[in-house]
């Protein structure tokens, strides 16, 4: 592949209605979120960085599949029906979430433990992300709905503004680029003029935001050309993966090394945030390539297929490990995982795909001359 065709190359894998590329990097992102919940010895201390390296994928993922979604929908069709991505967007989250939500309330009182309703109720309405923080307290696998929060609050307000202002995409990606930035100072003011506690800074929306900004801001960069010299820069030899790689583990261990989560808390999710961009352009466009072809293998698509189902229950499938005679033995991670596979995957065949076959109906048709 030459370097004139790296940017088309990209475009072209795109405009494709299935990018299984994408499908790897979910695989990559909900793989991180699961070692963290599964506690494995030799990656003690290095398990909360894995998670908030996973979620930060989630969101600039997120974000720039939204984004990229919704440019398609403005360039086919001349409009944007805010109606009908509400319902798209209802039908994708809604069923498996709330079945989630039962499940795990349903299993918590007939093994009768203790359960957090604060944060129960929370989740329900999408607020976990401000109550757990502010409230404090809370226990059990409802806490991790605080990252549903905030994407569901990013998107209840990014479409209308990206419909009202979508004829001058130049000036959209000034307003993300601006986002990113505002929201990095005001998580410096946060932590060192206001004194945040670190979990606000992790969970709320005000302080996140700029990831799922980040992955809009990729997708408006590269469907207007924008981003075409940073496409050539990131994937002009099929090595720059792992440098990609390679920060993202720098990074992860800073905490550690500097005994300091100051890093984390300002910096550490914009760094984050720019190399999860630079790692989706790599996958689609390398992704076909020695070493990477791993990406598109099968059973990784099937991960990144299943992952909205795997981080609902991730939490669920260990645990129920833990109350098995399994808790104490060398079986116990592999159960945990094997546990959270099927969980997951029944989520997604039994709850999930059925609404999602409704999505098909609340596509806008192309208008002749669109």
């Amino acid at each position: 592949m030459t370097k004139d065709a790296l940017f088309p190359t990209l475009e072209s894998r795109l405009s494709e209605a299935k990018i299984p590329a994408l499908d790897g990097v979910r695989a990559v992102a909900i793989s991180l979120v699961v070692l963290f919940h599964l506690h494995f010895h030799a990656i003690r201390g290095w398990e909360e960085s894995l998670g908030r390296t996973g979620v930060t994928l989630f969101f600039v993922l997120s974000g720039f599949l939204i984004t990229w979604l919704l440019l398609k929908e403005d360039d086919r069709t001349g409009e944007i029906s805010l109606w009908n991505f509400y319902v798209r967007r209802l039908l994708r989250i809604f069923p498996g979430f709330y079945c989630f939500w039962a499940v795990y309330v349903g299993l918590a009182a007939l093994a009768h433990k203790h359960i957090s309703w604060g944060n129960c109720i929370a989740a329900l309405f999408y607020v976990n992300n401000y109550y757990w923080p502010l409230r404090g307290g809370g226990e059990g696998g409802m806490l991790l709905t605080w990252s549903l929060g905030v994407e569901e609050q990013f998107y209840l307000v990014w479409p209308a503004i990206f419909r009202r202002f979508r004829a001058s995409r130049s000036a959209i990606i000034r307003a993300l680029v601006a986002v990113c930035v505002i929201v990095l100072l005001h998580r410096i003011l946060l932590l060192h003029f206001w004194h945040a506690p670190q979990l606000y800074l992790y969970t709320a929306f005000d302080t996140r935001m700029d990831s799922l900004a980040m992955g809009c801001l990729l997708a408006v960069s590269i469907r207007t050309e924008r981003a075409a010299g940073f496409v050539q820069v990131v994937c002009a030899h099929w090595s720059l993966p792992a440098v990609t790689f390679a920060l993202f583990g720098l990074s992860m261990a800073l905490p550690s090394l500097a005994r300091s989560f100051t890093y984390w808390c300002v910096w550490g999710f914009t760094v984050e945030s720019i190399l999860s961009a630079t790692l989706i352009v790599q996958m689609v466009v390398l992704g076909d390539r020695f070493p990477w072809a791993w990406i598109n293998w099968k059973w990784v698509r099937f991960l990144g297929t299943i992952s909205y189902s795997m981080y609902l229950y991730n939490a669920i499938g260990p645990d129920m490990v833990n109350h098995s005679p399994l808790a104490h033995s060398f079986l116990r991670a592999p159960a945990s995982l094997i546990a959270a596979i099927l969980l997951a995957a029944g989520s997604y065949y039994i709850v999930e795909r059925p609404f999602l076959r409704l999505k098909s109906k609340y596509e806008v048709r192309a208008k002749p001359g669109a």
